[in-house]
């Protein structure tokens, strides 16, 4: 009988210090939810972005899909404007509508030297300037023929004009309004063609032809 009551006892006595550890805690939740600290600290977070383009406008071709307006929303979250010049004049007027005000659209056929000029002029017309070009349009081609002999010339010029050439164009256009103001951040992506299949394999190494800096 003795052995029982001291056991009760124990038993009463652990009760209440479990008791006495939890209401603290839900004390403590009751006076500040977690809902409301999660969102003190995700707030916190998003403040704490850096903008790191504010006031800088990008010219970005090929953007209306893709790498290219993945690239024009990072740009934006960052304080840019973008120019977003593509060949789909359907969706890109869309994309930069989804986008927001700080983005324009003019269309522009990459594989033609005037196109590009123009995208560039058009962008200093709107915006006075130009800190950031983006060469970005790039197709894949055809599927590379099974044997060299069967190579189309007509198909491999095209994917060259449009990845490489167009490129070097863009580079040569944008430095008239860049090189009067060398601080202008620049920028000339590879069209990662090692990812594609088709001719655009071809231009592998061209790459090595394009500045950033």
């Amino acid at each position: 009988m003795l052995r029982l009551l001291i056991r009760s006892c124990r038993s009463e006595s652990a009760n209440r210090r479990i008791t006495n550890a939890v209401l603290p805690l839900a004390q403590i939740r009751q006076r500040r939810p977690l809902s409301s600290a999660s969102t003190d600290v995700n707030t916190a977070t998003t403040a704490a972005v850096p903008r790191r383009l504010e006031g800088k406008v990008a010219l970005i071709t090929g953007g209306a899909s893709g790498l290219g307006k993945a690239t024009a929303q990072e740009f934006i979250q960052h304080g840019a404007r973008v120019v977003i010049a593509d060949i789909n004049t359907q969706l890109g007027p869309q994309v930069c509508h989804q986008l927001g005000p700080e983005a324009q659209f003019v269309a522009c056929d990459v594989s033609s030297e005037a196109q590009i000029a123009e995208a560039v002029n058009l962008t200093l017309a709107r915006h006075g300037k130009l800190d950031i070009m983006c060469n970005n349009a790039g197709i894949a081609g055809s599927p590379f023929p099974p044997s060299i002999i069967d190579l189309d010339l007509n198909e491999f010029d095209r994917v060259m004009r449009i990845n490489v050439r167009a490129t070097i164009a863009g580079i040569k256009h944008a430095g008239r309004a860049m090189i009067p103001r060398p601080q202008a951040p620049y920028c000339a992506p590879p069209v990662l063609a090692g990812l594609w299949v088709g001719l655009a394999r071809i231009h592998t190494p061209s790459p090595n032809l394009q500045y950033q800096g």
